[in-house]
């Protein structure tokens, strides 16, 4: 079973103030360095979404450490592939890594290099 127990308006997904504190929780469970998979328990976000604001707030906050979400050989190696191919579009990246690293390993490495870099 998917949705609120009701199945009134509910069942069609947060209210927007349900997902602002959502992102709220999230950034304060991202400065503790907290992984992703307990960030979707703790807010009962959905994993994109979870995703979408920490490279936000890789963006914003410029932690010098992303190792909490993204191993550091899987790190080097999309560093190394946006060196080679570009690192402003996801899917050049994705096939130089031979299709082996997912799409939020690579959104989240050229979040940190773009926020550490400028």
């Amino acid at each position: 079973e998917y949705g609120s127990a009701g199945g009134g308006p509910a069942a069609r997904g947060p209210a927007p103030a349900a997902k602002g504190e959502w992102k709220k929780q999230a950034f304060a469970l991202f400065r503790k360095g907290i992984p992703t998979i307990d960030v979707i328990r703790a807010t009962g976000a959905a994993k994109s979404t979870v995703h979408d604001y920490l490279a936000e707030w890789i963006k914003a906050e410029k932690p010098a450490d992303i190792s909490v979400w993204v191993p550091d050989e899987i790190y080097q190696e999309v560093s190394a592939a946006a060196q080679e191919v570009g690192g402003d579009k996801l899917k050049p990246i994705y096939m130089a890594l031979g299709e082996q690293v997912s799409y939020d390993d690579i959104r989240l490495v050229l979040a940190h290099l773009a926020a550490t870099r400028g």
